[in-house]
């Protein structure tokens, strides 16, 4: 029960309503954590308002750690003549978040370590 309460803690609770009546409107079984997660990234992206700077409530990174993240991809790019591998991205940002104040941004927390990889343009 803990860790549902720490899994679900930064969401706001319309969040948390809205996933449960989302999945009990859909399915015949109760959902498993991923699921709830799943629905609640969905609800961030559709009720987050445009242009938000999540890194001003510790909800996401900040433009220091996103030039950190900028810095160490254009030195893989320069040392080896190629955009970083999964591993790298995955290694970055355990780096990152191990020196960053409060550790992982709260939206991140719950996402699996290679969330970034499949979709990282860079």
């Amino acid at each position: 029960m803990e860790q549902l309460l720490n899994d679900l803690a930064p969401y706001p609770v319309a969040a948390i309503e809205w996933a449960l009546d989302s999945w009990g409107r859909n399915a015949k079984t109760l959902p498993a954590l991923s699921d709830l997660l799943q629905l609640l990234r969905t609800w961030f992206v559709e009720n987050e308002p445009e242009g938000r700077d999540c890194s001003l409530d510790d909800t996401g990174y900040n433009s220091n750690d996103v030039m950190w993240l900028v810095k160490r991809i254009s030195a893989i790019r320069k040392t080896h003549g190629r955009k970083p591998i999964n591993d790298e991205y995955i290694t970055m940002y355990k780096e990152l978040n191990a020196t960053r104040e409060g550790g992982t941004p709260a939206h991140y927390r719950s996402l699996p370590e290679d969330w970034m990889v499949q979709e990282c343009p860079f």
